[in-house]
């Protein structure tokens, strides 16, 4: 589509909202105290979820790894569509 010389791809998202691009705050720091505590999945599945799967140590299963001293790091989760992105650690 064209519209005054800039043009737009329409189809690059949904025409309208969806579950994956609303969340709250608080639903969020529920989420991260709920997978800390082993009540959305099990300790043992949480240490693997939190090891480095890559060789450059930078990315678990479903979580990034930031590294900050040896064995030590934080975690975040990260996504992104054309209009809007989400960062939570």
């Amino acid at each position: 589509m064209m519209i005054a010389g800039k043009s737009f791809n329409i189809y690059s998202v949904d025409v309208k909202g969806t579950g994956a691009a609303f969340t709250t705050v608080i639903d969020i720091e529920k989420s991260w105290a709920s997978l800390m505590k082993y009540q959305l999945i099990s300790k043992q599945m949480l240490k693997e979820m939190l090891t480095p799967q890559m060789k450059e140590e930078c990315y678990g299963y479903r979580i990034w790894l930031d590294k900050k001293e040896e064995g030590m790091y934080d975690y975040h989760f990260e996504g992104c569509d054309p209009g809007i992105s989400f960062y939570s650690s």
